[in-house]
C-alpha cells in the first residue's frame, strides 16, 4: 500500500514536470518511465522516470519514460491492467522460455526478431514492436501515457513504451530534470547515467539508465527518450532485475526492442 502511495504521487509529479518541459501529450501527457513496475511516459523527447513503474518516462522504477516526451509510471503505477486484445503478443506454443534464441524467425514481418519472440502492434500508443512471445500488455503507464508489456506475472523483466504527440526538442535535459524527482522517490536509487546518443537518425534521442530497488528487488532500468517528429515522441523502458542484465535473455530483449521498434499511426 505504501508503494502503490508513493508511486501515485510520483507519477503526478512527473506528469507535471514532463508536461511543462516537454509539451503536453493530446491523451494527458507523457509518462516516462525508469522501472517495471511504474508506468513512464515516452521521450519524445519527453522522459518520465517513475521511480516504482516500467517504462522509459522516469526510468528510475519500473516505468519508461521516454526522454523526448514520456509519460511512464516507474514503479508499477499502472492505472489498469491491460487485459484486452490489442497490443498483446500471442503465447509461445511450445511452452518454453521465450527471448533465449538468437536466430530470427522468418515468420514475423518485422526485421531483426529472435525465434522465441512475437509481433506486437498497440494502436493506442502508436508503435510496433517484437517482444517475447506470450508478453502482453499488462498495464496502462501513467497518466494513460504508456503500455507495460511483461509475461503474466507482471515482470520484471518488463519493457515501458511511453507516446507524447507534442514532444519536445531535447531528450537528454528532459530526462535531466525528471531525475531528481526519481531519485527522491526510488529506494535506494542510483545513477549510472544520462546522455545524449545518436539513433536512426532521429532529432533527439537521450539514454537515461540508473538502478534501484523494486518490492525488494534491485532491478536496472534503461529508458529510452526520442522525438520521431513534431507529433511522435516516445520514450522505451527496459527494466530487468540486476543480476540478470547482462544475461542473454536479458541482452536480447534489449537489441530487439531497439532493433524492431516502429512509429505506428
Amino acid at each position: 500500500m505504501i508503494v502503490a502511495g508513493v508511486v501515485a504521487v510520483l507519477l503526478a509529479l512527473l506528469g507535471a514536470a514532463l508536461a511543462s518541459a516537454l509539451g503536453d501529450d493530446d491523451d494527458g501527457g507523457t509518462d516516462a518511465r525508469t522501472g517495471e513496475r511504474t508506468g513512464e511516459q515516452s521521450a519524445d523527447p519527453q522522459p518520465d522516470p517513475d521511480p516504482d513503474a516500467e517504462g522509459a518516462g522516469d526510468p528510475s522504477q519500473e516505468a519508461t519514460e521516454d526522454a523526448g516526451g514520456e509519460t511512464q509510471d516507474p514503479d508499477g503505477t499502472a492505472t489498469d491492467d491491460g487485459s484486452n486484445d490489442e497490443g498483446s503478443a500471442p503465447d509461445d506454443e511450445d511452452g518454453g522460455p521465450p527471448g533465449t534464441e538468437p536466430e530470427t524467425d522468418p515468420d514475423v514481418s518485422l526485421p531483426e526478431t529472435p525465434a522465441g519472440y512475437a509481433q506486437i502492434s498497440d494502436d493506442r500508443f502508436h508503435f510496433r514492436m517484437s517482444l517475447p512471445r506470450g508478453w502482453e500488455r499488462t498495464r496502462i503507464a501513467g497518466q494513460n501515457s504508456g503500455g507495460v508489456y511483461s509475461a503474466a506475472d507482471g515482470g520484471p523483466p518488463t519493457v515501458q513504451v511511453d507516446f507524447n504527440s507534442s514532444p519536445g526538442d531535447d531528450a537528454e535535459a528532459a530526462w535531466r530534470e525528471l531525475e531528481p524527482s526519481t531519485a527522491r522517490n526510488s529506494d535506494d536509487y542510483e545513477l549510472i547515467g544520462i546522455e545524449e546518443i545518436e539513433w536512426r537518425g532521429y532529432p533527439t534521442v537521450a539514454d537515461w539508465e540508473f538502478e534501484r530497488t523494486v518490492d525488494g528487488e534491485r532491478v536496472r532500468v534503461l529508458n529510452r527518450g526520442f522525438r520521431v517528429d513534431d507529433e511522435h515522441g516516445y520514450a522505451i523502458m527496459i527494466t530487468c532485475p540486476v543480476d540478470e542484465w547482462d544475461g542473454d535473455a536479458c541482452a536480447t530483449l534489449r537489441e530487439t526492442a531497439f532493433e524492431t521498434f516502429e512509429p505506428w499511426d
